[in-house]
């Protein structure tokens, strides 16, 4: 296998909307996710190869030799996350989302992540406070008691830093216990609203008796989605580098989420190391975390989840490591599949006490090939 690791990115070319099983959290109110998920970029990858190696819209699927292209885009469905080792054909694994910065000639200059969740704003500046354990504690988010959550230590008065982003100079120096290089995110995302109407379930047609506001966002200039795509190219013809290869990705528009909103996707060659603390963790095909290398955390090592796993919200309450959980709108329908939900939020920091040990198990339904509970240890 001759897997290498290109740059993904994707630039909106006006508004976009990430809805969830959460975006009706209230009646009126449709939110969108700030970010994409990873089975959206992974759905819009598998997708856009299909497209542009021939399997064109017109073509009924039902009627097609589809294992002629298991080698391009694999077999999984993906109907779910507690698949094992799922086959994505030549796409070998996915980082976690990101934002790419980049300057007026269109070259990358750094790249920003959510900061993790013990750096807080207090009445004193921006610092880092630490997370208390609770054993024997129930789990907000489905139900299920377990052994140990973790919940911040945080006074009511201080609360997540929640409107920055970090950079490559800000984790160089949160491994020092330092708080600096922050990005405002009001840098990077445009708030933006717009009205929305109701639509009857059965009949799938607008109802004009119900609208509600749907809040959605937008880049500013020199921003980007990025993912570190690990692809085995030993049949890809990339962006016309070859002629003799079987299958083509290049460059294109794209659409993401479910309004389809558009995007443009560049790939890019991606081998050399950045000096950033996360991206060169994710440019080794083998790398897939710290999680599974740890035994226990000591307060002095902690452990950070870089994903965003959508509609686990804002550390407010109590959370545990628990398999399986299911999207709340998939209650009603009685399925149990795994959603791209789950009670340890994104951005997460858990400090371990020796005389505990985190069950790696409970880690194996999720899987890491797309990103999924990517853990550093710092």
């Amino acid at each position: 296998m001759n897997a290498k690791s290109y740059l993904l990115t994707f630039t909106p070319f006006g508004r976009y909307y990430f809805g969830t099983s959460r975006s009706f959290a209230e009646s009126f109110f449709a939110v969108s996710q700030k970010f994409p998920g990873q089975t959206t970029i992974l759905g819009c990858l598998r997708y856009i190869l299909l497209i542009q190696n021939g399997f064109g819209l017109t073509k009924n699927p039902k009627k097609e030799n589809l294992s002629s292209y298991y080698s391009l885009t694999g077999k999984s469905v993906m109907n779910s996350l507690d698949e094992v080792d799922p086959d994505l054909g030549i796409i070998k694994k996915i980082s976690p989302v990101f934002i790419v910065k980049n300057d007026l000639s269109g070259s990358q200059t750094d790249y920003l992540f959510e900061l993790p969740c013990d750096v807080v704003r207090t009445k004193s500046g921006v610092r880092i406070k630490d997370y208390n354990q609770k054993p024997g504690t129930k789990n907000n988010s489905n139900r299920i008691s377990e052994d140990t959550a973790y919940s911040k230590s945080f006074e009511e008065k201080d609360f997540v830093c929640d409107d920055k982003l970090g950079g490559r100079e800000f984790w160089l120096n949160y491994l020092k216990g330092l708080i600096n290089g922050l990005s405002d995110k009001d840098e990077v995302f445009i708030s933006d609203k717009q009205p929305g109407l109701g639509r009857d379930p059965n009949k799938r047609t607008a109802n004009e008796k119900e609208f509600y506001v749907k809040k959605d966002y937008r880049l500013k200039k020199n921003y980007s989605f990025g993912v570190i795509v690990h692809l085995d190219d030993s049949n890809l013809n990339i962006n016309n580098n070859s002629n003799t290869k079987k299958w083509k990705l290049e460059n294109d528009d794209v659409r993401l989420g479910g309004e389809n909103s558009w995007f443009r996707m560049k790939i890019l060659p991606f081998t050399d190391n950045t000096s950033h603390l996360l991206i060169d963790r994710f440019i080794n095909l083998s790398d897939y975390g710290d999680f599974e290398d740890s035994k226990y955390i000591s307060e002095k090592r902690k452990l950070i989840f870089l994903s965003h796993l959508i509609g686990a919200g804002e550390l407010k309450y109590p959370h545990a490591i628990i398999p399986d959980v299911a999207a709340l709108r998939m209650w009603e329908s009685g399925s149990k599949k795994t959603d791209s939900f789950m009670s340890v939020p994104q951005n997460s920091v858990i400090y371990n006490d020796p005389q505990f040990e985190i069950d790696k198990s409970r880690f194996k339904s999720f899987d890491k090939k797309i990103g999924f509970n990517w853990a550093i240890k710092v």
